[in-house]
């Protein structure tokens, strides 16, 4: 066997027309999904699947859960509007409670709740005096956010 045989073939050069902005191909969304809700839920086929004619295979989900418990970059590589169903792969997954120390499940009396002006009912981590939720209308809302907050699994 000769030298000439072992080298693969060049590679033809790539056509211009496969070459363009990414912003004419693909849109990026910001999608925020309530606390407690996890990765695998949302990678569910059924859970975008009443937005699937607003996505086009390709586009970016940027998906963070309200409470900040964690963040993923999902991209769309199916839709199909028959079974309202739109299929995902998964780019990047951020766990932001483990970096915080918090992977544990939280306890009640980690948080606090309290009035915040502008912000009105807010629930507070003591810890660091962070607001993980605010916007609730009264006190009770605020204190009805945190127990559903504390009975979902970290």
């Amino acid at each position: 066997m000769t030298e000439e045989a072992k080298v693969p073939p060049k590679a033809p050069p790539l056509s211009p027309i496969f070459i363009s902005m990414a912003e004419t191909k693909r849109l990026v969304y910001a999608v925020e999904v309530p606390p407690g809700v996890s990765l695998a839920r949302v990678m569910e086929p059924d859970y975008l699947g009443h937005v699937a004619p607003k996505l086009q295979e390709g586009f970016l989900l940027e998906v963070q859960a309200s409470d900040n418990a964690w963040r993923a970059e999902l991209m769309v590589r199916k839709i199909d509007l028959k079974k309202h169903e739109v299929h995902c792969w998964k780019l990047s997954y951020v766990d932001l409670n483990a970096q915080l120390g918090l992977s544990e499940k939280p306890a009640a009396d980690q948080f606090t709740v309290a009035f915040g002006g502008a912000h009105k009912w807010r629930v507070i981590r003591l810890s660091d005096n962070e607001p993980i939720h605010t916007g609730e209308p009264s006190k009770a809302d605020a204190q009805a956010w945190l127990d559903n907050f504390l009975k979902t699994p970290a």
